[in-house]
């Protein structure tokens, strides 16, 4: 993952979940899809949508980058998260 130092030693974890054709990356680089659900720390992680499908975010986090042929998607969870298609 990208380390961002001003959350990655603070030990606060959130819960991801994924509830779309997408995977999501954790702090050490194991990859979830879906129906999946894991621990991260608050950091920048990335989701990758299925090609030709949109995935969206419901809960607390800040979507940084939206895009590509892949649809990557960068986020900062703040609280727990729920990956969904739209």
């Amino acid at each position: 993952m990208i380390q961002n130092p001003s959350v990655a030693g603070s030990g606060e974890t959130v819960t991801i979940t994924v509830n779309a054709t997408a995977y999501a990356y954790d702090n050490e680089g194991n990859v979830f899809g879906n129906g999946e659900t894991f621990f991260a720390k608050k950091d920048i992680m990335i989701a990758a949508g299925a090609v030709g499908r949109t995935i969206s975010f419901s809960g607390n986090c800040t979507v940084l980058y939206k895009g590509g042929k892949f649809e990557i998607y960068l986020f900062i969870p703040h609280g727990d998260v729920t990956i969904i298609e739209e």
